[in-house]
């Protein structure tokens, strides 16, 4: 149960939240659409522990960024003898255009693809 000394939070009238919470490490946190709210969690060795829904939502959207990440270094068409701008836009451009329509084949078509 997390009491006075794991976090310090204030909400101001316009729904600014600002919060440190500590688990490991200290993590300040601020928001625009959550609020101070602890959520019970389980982790991996069956304990519950309580967690701000700030991070727990930040968490299950950085997961989806990570894969997509992921998913992009496997098909990268960089070459190291191009110029920084032109293995920018090709980041940008390529790699995301390539798992988006990796991911819409998926869903259009309901088939699982290994890459």
């Amino acid at each position: 149960m997390n009491d006075a000394r794991d976090y310090v939070a204030a909400e101001n009238d316009k729904g600014i939240t600002v919060m440190k919470w500590r688990d490991k490490r200290e993590v300040s946190l601020l928001s625009t659409k959550h609020s101070t709210k602890f959520v019970k969690t389980s982790n991996r060795r069956s304990q519950t522990a309580n967690k701000p829904q700030i991070v727990i939502d930040y968490n299950k959207a950085k997961s989806a960024v990570d894969l997509s990440d992921q998913m992009t270094a496997y098909s990268s068409p960089l070459r190291k003898t191009m110029k920084w701008y032109r293995m920018l836009a090709c980041e940008l451009l390529w790699n995301i255009a390539i798992v988006n329509a990796m991911v819409l084949y998926k869903t259009t078509y309901n088939k699982a693809l290994f890459m």
